[in-house]
């Protein structure tokens, strides 16, 4: 939702303030709508995609600072402990198996065009 000021957009107006051109705010705005839209399309498309694997990584990084700041809140836990590296463990292998499926779906791409 755009919000209106003195007939400008509300984004275009404070990025004059801070001394940003309105074509750098849109081109912002522009990013965070296709990194959403690419996120939303990935639903329904086969394999990944960059937005996301950075989704992903996102939402690991934010789970292993969790983790960390829960093992220092509440005492140097095992189950605190093994919590963390339960998460750090998973979040490399995704990160790994991402990273084989498209040395696959390479490889697979590379064949076919051997074979044209």
């Amino acid at each position: 939702i755009i919000l209106k000021l003195t007939g400008k957009c509300q984004r275009c107006h404070l990025g004059r303030r801070k001394g940003i051109s309105p074509n750098q705010t849109e081109m912002a705005a522009e990013k965070k709508r296709n990194f959403l839209e690419e996120l939303i399309e990935s639903i329904w498309q086969p394999g990944t995609n960059k937005a996301l694997i950075c989704a992903i990584n996102i939402s690991f990084t934010i789970l292993i600072s969790v983790n960390i700041s829960l093992f220092y809140v509440f005492g140097w836990s095992i189950h605190f402990l093994i919590l963390l590296m339960l998460t750090i463990i998973v979040a490399f292998l995704i990160n790994w198996f991402i990273l084989e499926l498209s040395k696959q779906s390479g490889a697979n791409h590379e064949d076919e065009k051997k074979q044209n």
